[in-house]
């Protein structure tokens, strides 16, 4: 991920500026002409975009702290996904951009092939400016596809963070939105290990998620939550558990 301080300027007329410029001689004009009809008509699609902002909380109950967006554009192209070769995130107004890189962007290829980033930072540590954003795809030839979203302004109030408390001997899952996407990772090699949907309450057995003494003592555990109506999320982690807090879970 690269952020640039000026504003991106992509046309889907740059690959053709040369050949334009060649018109002044008139007997190249057949040749243009055959060069358009000869190329191929396969370009860039982006069929959907999905983005949200999150808040990437450092606080114990209310969620204070950096404003990241998460942007992924569904993309396909005729010769296949591996003609896609950048993306950009712009946004125009505000004079910014982000360019994502095969090397840099995120895959995931459940139902079609998703690229983009989960967090787009602005610059020190300044809050995601709203307004509309601009999504670009393009393929090793220069042709593009654009998309749109929009990002809403701030509402407030604070969005509370959601928790995992040891009560006793039970875990108790305590959120103001359900459900909550918990993530759990490696601590050694940062690999996601599981992910799931749980409902707020106490967790147990029949949660998909198993939370064992290995979890908990050698995996860190991330919670999030979307709140549809301030259109702001709420992310919290690595959550870690004491040794006393392990003992009173797993008494031996």
């Amino acid at each position: 991920m690269k952020f640039i301080e000026k504003q991106v300027v992509v046309s889907v007329w740059k690959t053709a500026a040369f050949f334009l410029t060649a018109i002044r001689n008139l007997s190249l004009f057949p040749i243009l002409i055959w060069l358009l009809l000869s190329c191929t008509a396969e370009t860039p699609q982006i069929l959907q975009v999905q983005s949200r902002v999150s808040i990437r909380s450092a606080g114990d109950e209310l969620a204070f702290g950096p404003e990241e967006l998460s942007v992924f554009a569904l993309v396909q192209h005729g010769d296949g996904f591996g003609d896609i070769e950048e993306l950009y995130i712009a946004h125009d107004s505000g004079e910014l951009y982000w360019h994502l890189t095969r090397d840099s962007w995120t895959h995931h290829s459940e139902n079609g092939n998703w690229i983009g980033s989960e967090r787009l930072a602005a610059p020190d540590g300044e809050g995601i400016t709203p307004g509309r954003y601009r999504v670009i795809a393009v393929d090793v030839g220069g042709d593009e596809a654009e998309s749109a979203f929009f990002v809403a302004p701030d509402r407030g109030p604070a969005l509370a963070v959601p928790r995992i408390v040891p009560v006793e001997d039970r875990l108790v899952l305590e959120s103001p939105v359900s459900p909550v996407l918990v993530a759990i990772f490696d601590r050694a090699s940062d690999a996601l290990v599981e992910r799931a949907l749980l409902e707020a309450g106490e967790l147990g057995e029949h949660d998909s998620i198993s939370f064992s003494e290995n979890t908990l003592s050698s995996r860190d555990i991330f919670l999030s939550y979307y709140d549809e109506e301030r259109e702001r999320g709420v992310v919290v982690g690595p959550v870690r558990f004491s040794t006393a807090e392990l003992r009173s879970l797993f008494p031996r």
